[in-house]
């Protein structure tokens, strides 16, 4: 094996470890305490908030995961502790804080916009991806995080593979996986054929966007694959509210 081939290998095997890990957290949340929960978010939040600045190959990384902590913090407080309408604070919190940041540099504030809008970007995805905890509490909501947690396993599985096929293996393990998940957990069908096309769609959708952006780092590579992960918190929640 060449050291192309070798390097290759090496970032497919972090993409499917990175999927197939996250998912796992997700579930383990949805099943246990709120405590072991939090500490699941926090775990796929801090991974994220590490690599995200050189992901986007931002001038200042170091003030972008520092904003991002400080929204973390935030946002997984509200998310345990206070309400879906006090989450927008966060939304807010995060504009003030990542232009604050930016008022504090001295170095004549070179490619401002840039770092302004990676940070934010990233600090809409911490929220996003806090909005698990809601998700844990609805009616549906353990069934439902199990069912995205398998599908977004099956979809990183097939999808982190750079093939030709991997796309449309990647929308087949998600519905297979969701209906599957919707049949053991004795719910209605159409839920988790939906919620695995959805799953597998985030996933692709990203994976075109950022595939040539991985490469950066180890970290940078992992806060890239957890991208779907954040995106689809909202999306679980949303789906949990039109099923109630």
């Amino acid at each position: 094996m060449g050291e192309t081939d070798y390097v290759r290998a090496k970032e497919t095997a972090r993409r499917i470890a990175t999927g197939i890990g996250g998912a796992v957290l997700l579930i383990v949340g949805a099943l246990t305490n709120d405590g072991i929960g939090l500490v699941c978010t926090s775990i796929l939040a801090i991974v994220f908030l590490l690599g995200w600045g050189q992901l986007l190959c931002l001038p200042h990384p170091h003030a972008a995961r520092l904003v991002l902590g400080v929204i973390t913090l935030v946002a997984l407080g509200i998310a345990t502790w206070g309400t879906l309408t006090v989450m927008s604070f966060a939304l807010g919190l995060s504009v003030a804080v990542t232009f604050v940041a930016e008022m504090l540099r001295r170095d004549g504030r070179p490619q401002l916009l840039e770092q302004a809008a990676g940070t934010f970007t990233g600090c809409v995805l911490v929220v996003m991806l806090a909005l698990w905890i809601f998700v844990w509490r609805t009616d549906l909501g353990r069934s439902e995080v199990l069912v995205l947690g398998v599908a977004l396993a099956a979809v990183a599985a097939v999808e982190s593979i750079e093939t030709r096929t991997a796309h449309a293996l990647a929308f087949f393990n998600g519905a297979v996986s969701g209906l599957l998940m919707s049949w053991l957990l004795s719910i209605q069908l159409w839920i988790g054929f939906v919620l695995g096309i959805m799953t597998a769609f985030i996933y692709v959708l990203v994976g075109r966007a950022t595939r040539g952006s991985s490469r950066i780092s180890l970290m940078a590579g992992m806060s890239r694959d957890l991208i779907p992960h954040c995106a689809l918190g909202l999306i679980a929640y949303i789906f949990s509210l039109l099923l109630v």
